[in-house]
């Protein structure tokens, strides 16, 4: 059981994480909708658990390439969700839903290597 091998604090802290980065995506979702992000948005719904054990496992050096629904390895790298939904809707840079970077959290880039068409947002 994970409860015997990592601490309540751990553990409890990358429940926070899942729930941060579900918290996002539903705004993102929500902004989506509005019509405040431009093009495309992915999201990283039902996946938090990946982006927050695979981060947790990380050094504050090692980087991360994620794919094209990448917000959720953003927020689970310590990248605020202010600076996030600033880059979704442009407001931050061209990068968008697929490309955004942040160096400094160790977000090399966000590759777009697909084409999206869903009934997601309806």
């Amino acid at each position: 059981m994970l409860a015997d091998v990592l601490p309540r604090s751990v553990l409890l802290s990358m429940y926070e994480g899942m729930v941060r980065q579900t918290m996002l995506e539903e705004r993102v979702v929500e902004f989506y909708k509005a019509g405040l992000i431009p093009g495309l948005a992915h999201p990283y719904m039902a996946q938090e658990a990946v982006a927050v054990g695979v981060s947790a496992a990380l050094e504050k050096e090692d980087l991360v390439v994620s794919n094209h629904r990448g917000h959720g390895h953003s927020v689970a790298r310590g990248v605020p969700a202010e600076a996030i939904l600033s880059e979704l809707m442009g407001k931050d840079g061209l990068g968008r839903s697929m490309h955004s970077t942040d160096l400094e959290a160790g977000e090399v880039f966000l590759t777009a290597i697909v084409r999206h068409t869903s009934d997601f947002y309806r």
